[in-house]
């Protein structure tokens, strides 16, 4: 966020707390009473009551007030009148009705409920609370039985503390252009609602609060930051990268977090580190830069007239033979398109970064024992990689087994073959050759929304997704490795084709096939000494059957068995599959009695039936009859089906003589 005139600026202090135009955000939960006091002449739509003393001298923005006003539409002006409300209720720089505090600011209507206000405890310690109770709410100021709500404020005395506080009810009735927040004489902080968490900010105009459920039973505290004084001592330019490739983005930050408010940053830089110049529109309290020489790096920090710059740090340049490309994406993570958690089964590499949609959307990971692994040359490995919020996820996988800092589409180790869906899980191997040399290397999984995986570069710009770098360390195979990626070639009625992938230095294997479920084999298997591809024969037409393989490393050494791979034969051709080759039925006589006991397994389905055209052809397969009807044009035909058999389907030329 860049300096805004007139002193605002945005400092994240912790998860809950900000600090904008000079006050400390903060939001947690209570339990909502009424105030009970003096009841206000301010009612009706637009009613206001000037020129109340709030009981004490408050501070707001730098000026004390001891009046205030009360309007129905939920704030309060101080040390003035209200003036005319013509229906522009947002926060900014021009609001004619600043100093102002809104809790709830739009066109409410008070024929209903109470407007009250009242001064508790004693000096110094006094509060002024003012509670807008079971009015309705929003509504274009129009009274409605089912558009009300309550809120309320206080002013803390000495602190200067302010809070609101929201009831567990807030029915809304039509249109809500609703602001909250404060608005002093020369500064603004407006809340908008974030899921169910407000934040604060400096954004212009109105909020357009649309719902109300953000609110219900919570309360914003807004306290006042010390205002600066003396010299700063901002200390050390820290730099969360010392040594850096060229175009690769780091973070600039200061050893001393000043909480001040009216303290101004102007971040300067050099080449020399004798001669420093200012970088322009960087006027916050850290800096995210990259470069493409050495540079000095430091921050002017002011409190009005007084300034002092931070300990500079230099960031030089890495040999560029040390220097992997930079993923660059126009969006990143902005919308939920990214990398949330990664785990590499089998080894120690489990990173869950969570789904926040927040860039950087590159980030290199090591030093931890959870961000790495250690893979042996041959093996295949299963990848888990989750996303983020948003669909159409893609994922490819690179690891730079020569070092040479580029990732090549020979190094490119595994990717998804479908779409990842929001929040959901990609699993897919991981292939690290036999040739993978020895050593510790780099590992880019790049996540890139709706782009093909097999298409996605390690390098070039994309809209949406990201990047993470790890280091892995690859072993020269070990032992006996198991054979991977079973399948089959071909099959037919009576034989397959087995395949597999072998691991490294292997030439010869056993084959164990069997019925499905017959499992591994009790002695030896049913083929020793094979090659790739193994053909089987002799196998049963149209059945289920499973393979199992194993490597013969030495002639003591075999690896475990892999399996079992599933596949089945298909079932013999019938003779009468065409027209051409129909089979001759004999009047006067059953199928039985004919010798044609028919079925379709087997069948192909034609396409093109000869006439009569009236032959309806959906799915399946079908064989063919023929019959010569008899001289008197009569002719019954039976057809029966075996219940156990697959779907008939018999078409009957007939031939009149």
């Amino acid at each position: 966020m860049k300096k805004i005139t007139l002193l605002f600026f945005l400092i994240f202090l912790k998860a809950n707390a900000q600090s904008v135009g000079g006050y400390l955000f903060s939001q947690s939960t209570e339990s909502y009473t009424s105030v009970s006091g003096i009841n206000s002449t301010a009612a009706g739509d637009d009613g206001l009551q000037n020129n109340i003393s709030i009981g004490f001298a408050f501070n707001y923005g730098g000026e004390t007030y001891t009046t205030f006003s009360i309007s129905t539409n939920g704030f309060i002006r101080l040390g003035n009148d209200i003036v005319n409300q013509s229906w522009v209720n947002g926060l900014s720089l021009t609001n004619n009705q600043s100093p102002m505090i809104a809790a709830f600011w739009d066109d409410h209507n008070r024929t209903t409920g109470s407007i009250q206000y009242f001064v508790s405890g004693t000096a110094p310690n006094r509060v002024l609370s003012v509670g807008w109770d079971s009015i309705n709410i929003g509504n274009g100021g129009n009274v409605s039985a089912t558009a009300f709500g309550s809120f309320k404020m206080s002013l803390q005395e000495t602190s200067g503390i302010i809070e609101f506080v929201y009831g567990p009810t807030m029915n809304l009735g039509g249109g809500l252009t609703a602001s909250i927040g404060l608005n002093d004489l020369t500064s603004f902080l407006s809340i908008s609602p974030s899921s169910a968490i407000a934040s604060s900010s400096n954004t212009l105009a109105d909020n357009a609060i649309g719902s109300t459920t953000f609110l219900l039973g919570q309360k914003f505290t807004f306290t006042p930051v010390p205002q600066c004084s003396g010299t700063p001592e901002p200390g050390n330019t820290i730099a969360s990268l010392t040594t850096i490739c060229e175009g690769f983005p780091f973070d600039l930050s200061l050893q001393n977090q000043i909480e001040s408010f009216g303290i101004s940053y102007q971040w300067q830089s050099s080449t020399t580190g004798i001669n420093y110049v200012d970088i322009a529109d960087e006027n916050n309290a850290t800096l995210t830069t990259s470069q493409t020489v050495g540079t000095f790096y430091r921050c002017v920090v002011s409190c009005g007239a007084s300034s002092n710059a931070s300990t500079p740090v230099e960031v030089v340049m890495n040999n560029p033979s040390q220097c992997f490309c930079f993923p660059s994406y126009t969006n990143g993570k902005t919308d939920g398109d990214l990398i949330s958690n990664v785990v590499l089964t089998g080894t120690s590499l489990s990173n869950n970064t969570g789904t926040a949609p927040v860039n950087p959307f590159y980030t290199y990971f090591s030093g931890q024992p959870n961000l790495t692994a250690t893979l042996q040359a041959g093996y295949n490995y299963v990848l888990n990689v989750t996303v983020g919020t948003y669909q159409q996820q893609n994922v490819a996988v690179w690891i730079d087994f020569n070092d040479d800092t580029i990732f090549t589409i020979d190094e490119r180790v595994g990717y998804t073959t479908a779409e990842i869906g929001s929040n959901e899980t990609g699993v897919f191997t991981l292939n690290i050759p036999c040739g993978a040399a020895a050593g510790i290397h780099r590992m880019r999984i790049r996540d890139v929304y709706n782009q093909e995986a097999i298409n996605i570069d390690p390098c070039e710009n994309y809209g949406y997704g990201e990047t993470e770098d790890y280091d892995v360390t690859i072993e020269l195979p070990t032992g006996c490795q198991a054979p991977y990626g079973l399948g089959i070639g071909s099959v037919n009625s009576t034989s397959a084709e087995l395949l597999w992938t072998a691991g490294c230095n292997q030439s010869i294997w056993d084959v164990h096939y069997t019925l499905a479920g017959g499992g591994l084999p009790s002695g030896a298997p049913t083929n020793l000494g094979v090659v790739i591809p193994f053909s089987v024969t002799g196998l049963i037409p149209f059945t289920a059957y499973e393979f199992y393989v194993r490597a013969v490393c030495s002639d003591s050494s075999t690896s475990s068995w892999s399996g079992p791979f599933s596949f089945s034969t298909l079932p013999v051709a019938v003779a009468n599959d065409d027209c051409e080759t129909a089979v001759a039925l004999n009047i006067g006589t059953t199928f039985e009695e004919n010798a044609v006991i028919g079925t379709n397994v087997g069948a192909t389905k034609t396409i093109g039936p000869p006439n009569p055209t009236c032959a309806i052809f959906g799915f399946g397969g079908d064989v063919w009859y023929s019959v010569v009807a008899p001289p008197d044009g009569n002719l019954t035909l039976e057809v029966r089906q075996d219940p156990g058999s697959l779907f008939y389907r018999f078409w009957f030329n007939s031939i009149f003589r």
